[in-house]
């Protein structure tokens, strides 16, 4: 009797593993055709992933500028030098401009006050544009003054040949009503 449970355990267990090597063919295909997909490993997948490459940046170039700034009383007109680090002549403009509104104690900037709403470069006109709020607005030689500040800040520069200022995007005949302006501006 033992001897015949022991022949139908044996059987069952060796009717299981026949069972269960049935199912899959050497290249694991399923008996029947469709694709069993490959169980998640740990390892990395060996296809190619495409990376997006960094984009070149451009160098920086370094250069030493001339701002324009005024003395206390509003008489003379003060050079600063500053170093500027740029990618493009219009980031040297920016950048330039920036410098410009910026006040050096005790000597003081005319733009401080004025917001540049945008500064471009196009075919050696630079085109300002600008808002001018009430308490940032000058006298007749405070106005000079500033356009010339504008002028000699800018024109030391060989690639730009004009100025254009525009006050909110229009041209305007004089920016504070004292001194006419040219359109655009230009070396003198």
């Amino acid at each position: 009797m033992k001897a015949g449970k022991l022949r139908v355990i044996l059987g069952i267990a060796a009717c299981t593993l026949l069972l269960a090597g049935c199912g899959v063919n050497e290249h694991g295909n399923v008996a029947g055709g469709s694709v069993v997909s490959p169980s998640p490993s740990g390892a990395p997948s060996e296809s190619p992933v495409p990376t997006a490459s960094p984009a070149p940046t451009p160098e920086l170039l370094t250069q030493e500028v001339s701002v324009y700034l005024t003395d206390e009383q509003l008489l003379e007109m003060i050079e600063r030098k500053v170093t500027i680090e740029f990618g493009s002549e219009e980031e040297l403009l920016n950048k330039t401009i920036e410098a410009l509104q910026e006040n050096e104690e005790p000597n003081q900037s005319l733009w401080n006050g004025i917001e540049i709403l945008s500064a471009t470069l196009n075919e050696g006109i630079a085109t300002i544009d600008i808002q001018i709020p009430d308490e940032s607005r000058l006298g007749a030689p405070g106005e000079m003054m500033l356009i010339d500040s504008l002028k000699k800040t800018l024109f030391q520069f060989e690639f730009i040949d004009g100025i254009e200022l525009l006050v909110q995007g229009e041209q305007v005949e004089s920016l504070m009503g004292h001194v006419d302006l040219e359109h655009p501006l230009q070396r003198d």
